[in-house]
């Protein structure tokens, strides 16, 4: 069966639930199902773990991208002391920037999709914006979906 694998967080960065996703990656692999990353292309800064990169499956591709981010705009309204306008206008979300997530993330899942042909498509989170994304794809394609719910407690106002 074809994985593809949709996470938000993935080698070189680090923590546990990164390395799980990576554990479950692997194992997808070393069972001879061909997979494909599908991952957010972000600075991993203090928690990058190169050593964790080196364990990814040579023969598993990665496509990265890059999450439009709405810092800028938070950033804007403080700078006007008017920081607790967005909060009243945004989605509510621990991750400010995860309201953008499921459908950017769709469309860049979409387009490997074109050409990789998944039969199942597994999403491993939080955020759980990963999940509603995996959902709309594995729809749109007729796919079995799979949900690696990690650690549901790191977002509790969902």
């Amino acid at each position: 069966m074809r994985v593809l694998f949709l996470v938000h967080d993935y080698p070189p960065m680090g923590g546990g639930g990164v390395q799980r996703a990576l554990h479950l990656v692997r194992s997808l692999s070393a069972a001879g199902h061909p997979v494909h990353v599908i991952a957010v292309d972000k600075n991993a800064g203090a928690m990058r773990d190169d050593s964790l990169l080196a364990r990814h499956p040579a023969g598993v591709p990665i496509t990265r991208y890059r999450l439009p981010s709405i810092g800028p705009l938070i950033d804007f309204f403080r700078r006007a002391r008017l920081s607790r306008l967005p909060t009243l206008v945004l989605p509510v979300d621990l991750y400010l920037d995860a309201s953008l997530f499921p459908g950017v993330t769709a469309r860049a899942a979409l387009d490997v999709a074109r050409t990789f042909r998944p039969d199942v498509v597994v999403a491993s989170g939080p955020p759980f914006g990963v999940f509603e994304a995996a959902r709309q794809v594995a729809k749109r394609l007729g796919a079995t979906l799979v949900f690696d719910m990690r650690d549901p407690w790191v977002e509790p106002l969902i």
